[in-house]
């Protein structure tokens, strides 16, 4: 269970591996604290989650003009994802949105630079003027202080 600290023990003492923890649990249980999420009885159950298929985002990259947001981009048009791209060079966040356009994919680009908030509002603007939402953002861009 996320949160908890299990006590490997020390050689010699009288302290065994996960008493911590399960004084922690206990200490939970007699504030009423042991069930529900979170809890000892969720400490062994999977964890699970339902995300949005990939086919259905709205992803915003930045860095996409080259590197890994670039290849992001291509991979997520690809599976059928709509994507705003991002960077500061205009020239070849025009080429990338021309190639994903010609594959078939949808996508548009908003120059800007991730170190101006101003410009970062831009970004998720023109996301949402352009699909209605945002479902992912992913950070690629470097930024130099």
């Amino acid at each position: 269970m996320q949160g908890w600290v299990q006590s490997p023990g020390l050689p010699g003492s009288d302290r065994e591996a996960g008493s911590v923890s399960r004084q922690r649990h206990s200490q939970a249980d007699n504030l009423g604290l042991g069930s529900g999420p979170g809890s000892r009885d969720d400490e062994h159950r999977p964890m699970t989650l339902k995300l949005k298929p990939i086919d259905g985002q709205v992803l915003v990259i930045t860095g996409a003009s080259s590197g890994i947001g670039l290849v992001t981009a291509t991979i997520a048009t690809h599976l059928g994802a709509q994507v705003v791209l991002a960077a500061r060079n205009a020239r070849d966040l025009a080429r990338a949105v021309h190639e994903i356009r010609r594959s078939g994919g949808r996508a548009v680009y908003q120059v800007a630079d991730v170190s101006d908030s101003d410009q970062v509002a831009e970004i998720a603007d023109t996301a949402i003027r352009e699909f209605g939402r945002i479902d992912t953002w992913v950070n690629s861009a470097a930024v130099a202080m």
